[in-house]
């Protein structure tokens, strides 16, 4: 199908609507023919697809999150009025195997992405594990697309950390997790045996610029998913990202676009940060509306059609005004470092906007995370006079208040 390369712009006009491993020997079925079907099917869709870098597949321009996904009817509806990227994880709680469930039907009609955590000390055994793991949950011999998660997050002895993730002193960080030569050996054999047709890698954090920059220099990755949305594109490099990921044909997707989805009465531009989005250079944009219920499926999916005005832009204003002091950026180098304790303060920011704002299908899911961290790293007592975390960040925001009042929901 043709490429939409439409960009918007903000002239433009608008209808806003509101871990044994896997057996090395047989060869999977992610063959050249799944992905002609694929193709064929595509084309009497009425989303507008593109190009997704070198893989040369072309996808729906708005795909399905399904993080908080809670029943299997709903993502197949999606599949019915066109969505053909669909993106899980083994950390989304059930995720998988409600997807799996969904697709038995329709698996020859979805670009499939699942993501896998290998840890930078891992070997290939372990790596390969966790793919095998995330192929029985979801039912499938394959899966188009296997995301390297959260290549911002390290994993150092006590755990994985967004700090960690970042410090480039830690022989932990998200750069060891990428450049461990386990991980290439697991890759190449996936490949082989047909079990991953495609390699990326994903990134929430704000220094994802170099990180990104670096998964796109190592050539192994063919997509990347990047966090980005209107609120934080100015202060963000993303579009340095998306330029230099073009550059190396490398396809990006979106994703975050909802600046944490956070609900303001009267005022919630899901269409126009979608559009606005979509506007970027991005091949497409994942959201969980899209398997939250019906109406905010259609809305999410109207963005793929539809094109921003002025009322839309000031719309996205008032929404990044309204939400400045909720909406954590990610930055989290800045609290986590003026932290004296151990307080995972970055992580626990990120379950509460999974548990308050990401919708029911979360709740369950930001719990577990929840309860893996040690006691000593969640909220303290002393947090309650300290506050330098509060003091460094830039924006603002009421970071005990919402470390306790996780730990009053979560713990």
């Amino acid at each position: 199908m043709k490429q939409d390369t439409n960009g918007i712009s903000r002239r433009d006009l608008l209808r806003a609507v509101s871990v044994g491993a896997l057996a090395a020997g047989a060869p999977g079925i992610a063959s050249a023919d799944q992905s002609h079907k694929l193709e064929e099917r595509n084309k009497v869709r009425s989303i507008p697809r593109r190009r997704l870098g070198r893989t040369n597949m072309n996808l729906s321009i708005v795909g399905a999150g399904c993080s908080g996904i809670s029943t299997p009817e709903i993502l197949q509806m999606a599949v019915e009025k066109g969505v053909n990227y669909v993106d899980t994880a083994p950390m989304y709680g059930p995720s998988e195997r409600i997807v799996g469930e969904a697709l038995a039907s329709c698996r020859d009609q979805v670009f499939l992405c699942t993501k896998w955590f290998p840890l930078a000390r891992w070997n290939a055994d372990q790596c390969l594990h966790a793919l095998n793991d995330s192929l029985r949950a979801l039912k499938v011999e394959y899966v188009d697309m296997l995301m390297l998660h959260s290549v911002d997050v390290g994993d150092d002895p006590h755990g994985w950390s967004l700090a960690v993730g970042n410090n480039p002193n830690s022989p932990f960080n998200g750069y060891a997790r990428m450049d461990n030569p386990e991980l290439k050996k697991a890759m190449d054999i996936a490949r082989k045996n047909g079990k991953v047709r495609y390699f990326g890698v994903s990134s929430h954090n704000e220094k994802r610029k170099e990180l990104l920059k670096h998964a796109v220099d190592l050539g192994i990755f063919d997509a990347i998913l990047v966090a980005m949305n209107y609120g934080t594109w100015e202060q963000s490099s993303v579009a340095e990202v998306i330029e230099y990921a073009h550059k190396h044909d490398v396809g990006v997707i979106g994703m975050k676009t909802t600046q944490g989805d956070i609900n303001i009465p009267g005022l919630n531009p899901l269409v126009a940060h979608i559009a606005w989005a979509l506007s970027k250079g991005v091949s497409c944009v994942i959201n969980s509306n899209v398997v939250r219920n019906e109406q905010r499926q259609d809305l999410a999916i109207s963005a793929a059609k539809a094109k921003l005005t002025e009322a839309d832009f000031e719309a996205l204003e008032r929404y990044t005004v309204a939400t400045s002091k909720e909406y954590c950026r990610g930055c989290a180098h800045i609290c986590q470092s003026a932290c004296p304790a151990d307080v995972r303060i970055a992580d626990i920011m990120r379950f509460d906007m999974y548990h308050r704002h990401y919708g029911e299908g979360h709740h369950e899911m930001a719990r577990l995370a929840y309860a893996e961290l040690a006691q000593g790293e969640r909220v303290l007592e002393q947090c309650a006079t300290c506050r330098k975390c509060e003091e460094a960040c830039p924006y603002g925001l009421p970071i005990v208040e919402k470390l306790q009042y996780v730990d009053e929901a979560l713990g």
